[in-house]
């Protein structure tokens, strides 16, 4: 999920974030519905003398709340890639930069490279030599539209047109005659 965002002095921002089916709520919601269930069907079996169900479905429940945690975390990276007049700064992490990384403007290079013959491609910004991937918890397509908004971010700014001197006024509030 990209969102782009301008600023009052005129720095694009570029919040990247995977794609998140839930959020943390919905998955304590999920586990609690998993461990209702779960304790009835094991009551049933512990009445019915299969007593040994019983530490299996918790063991059950543990291990469905441990990979939900560890997608939940995983599915909370974020970049955040900040295009101003001289640089471009790409910071990543879950609740602050873990990773920050500045490069000027001037020199960046947008390119999508494939990793493989068949492998998705990788979205990386090239500097003096170096690379550095960003969007790669993206979907391939999206991956594709934030390079192409980067590109126009990126590229310098069109050259302004001379003011008007249609009034032959000197810049300085006269005539221009002596």
């Amino acid at each position: 999920m990209i969102s782009e965002e301008v600023d009052t002095r005129g720095r694009r921002r570029f919040v990247i974030r995977p794609s998140r089916s839930l959020s943390w709520r919905g998955n304590m919601a999920f586990i609690g519905v998993m461990g209702v269930l779960l304790s009835v069907i094991a009551a049933t079996f512990a009445l019915r003398g299969a007593w040994p169900v019983l530490p299996f479905a918790g063991l059950e429940l543990a291990a469905l709340a441990a990979a939900l945690y560890w997608v939940a975390r995983r599915l909370s990276l974020r970049e955040v890639i900040t295009v101003d007049d001289g640089h471009v700064t790409v910071e990543r992490g879950r609740r602050r930069p873990q990773l920050a990384v500045r490069l000027p403007r001037p020199w960046v290079r947008v390119e999508l490279a494939r990793a493989g013959v068949l492998g998705p491609r990788r979205l990386l910004l090239r500097c003096h030599g170096r690379a550095l991937e960003v969007g790669a918890l993206l979907p391939e397509r999206e991956r594709e539209r934030l390079a192409a908004r980067l590109r126009a971010a990126i590229a310098p700014a069109p050259a302004r047109p001379p003011r008007s001197t249609d009034n032959h006024k000197h810049p300085t509030g006269g005539d221009g005659a002596r």
